[in-house]
């Protein structure tokens, strides 16, 4: 029978220790970390509109319904660019007639 081990025996200090201790941990929280996002992209209600290619009045209406998130910044309403992109994928198509 043959015995195996994955055993092995090492002598560290405690500041030694210390410092293994914390480089584990900050690779483990590497991997944990989500990847840097990228700044976000604001877009004008006129872009968002051309983008979704409809109107501001449906901008407006949809922005009031909760569909698009729009964001109020001073004088100005902002929407964020993956928001625009999340709501052409959820808004849902008419099938045409054939």
């Amino acid at each position: 029978m043959e015995i195996t081990s994955d055993i092995l025996a090492v002598t560290l200090t405690v500041g030694q220790m210390h410092d293994l201790i914390r480089t584990c941990i900050k690779e483990e929280l590497q991997d944990i970390k989500p990847a840097k996002e990228e700044q976000a992209k604001y877009l004008t209600r006129v872009e968002a509109c051309e983008k979704l290619h409809i109107s501001l009045p449906t901008l407006t209406r949809y922005s009031k319904l909760g569909i698009i998130t729009a964001k109020k910044v001073g004088n100005r309403i902002l929407y964020i660019q993956t928001d625009i992109e999340k709501a052409l994928s959820d808004i849902p198509t008419r099938k045409l007639r054939p």
